[in-house]
């Protein structure tokens, strides 16, 4: 079951928008927009609003599918056919994008391939942040020859000099 689900559900059976998001591990911010949108719609993600009128039009016009076999509106399809039952271990910080892609992925790769490369990309971006940060490299070479650390920041060996 999606996350989105279990949070609505938690709140409209008592639970406010703080206790959900505790329970559930996501901000509290998160929650407040999910019960927001589904106050408003009745639905717990965006996608699902077009989803009707897609799978009808699909299914007046099945040749409408025909000469696009494999390509994106059999993914499409299959994201609005499967995001209801898409539940992710965790949300990353684009959880609607990774919902939507898992609901999608299917129909143009094995099962798991979209949540391996993403997961490798947001790898990969973290690793490049931390390699620009002179910092962060020091903190990372400092960490290499120990498991742990504690202390305090030593004062600084030499005062700033003041500008004239």
């Amino acid at each position: 079951m999606d996350l989105r689900v279990r949070v609505i559900g938690d709140i409209s059976t008592g639970a406010s928008r703080q206790e959900a998001a505790k329970r559930y591990g996501v901000s509290p911010s998160v929650v407040v927009l999910w019960a927001q949108r589904f106050e408003q719609t009745g639905r717990h993600i965006a996608a699902e609003e077009h989803a009707g009128f897609l799978l009808g039009l699909i299914t007046e016009q099945p040749d409408l599918m025909a000469s696009h076999s494999g390509g994106p509106l059999d993914a499409a399809m299959r994201g609005l056919q499967t995001l209801p039952g898409v539940c992710l271990t965790s949300l990353p910080r684009m959880a609607d994008f990774a919902l939507w892609a898992t609901a999608c992925g299917t129909a143009l790769w094995p099962a798991g391939t979209f949540a391996r490369a993403y997961d490798a990309n947001r790898k990969a971006a973290v690793e490049e942040i931390i390699e620009a940060d002179p910092v962060a490299v020091c903190v990372r070479k400092l960490m290499a020859e120990r498991s742990s650390w504690a202390g305090t920041v030593p004062q600084p060996r030499y005062a700033p000099r003041a500008r004239p």
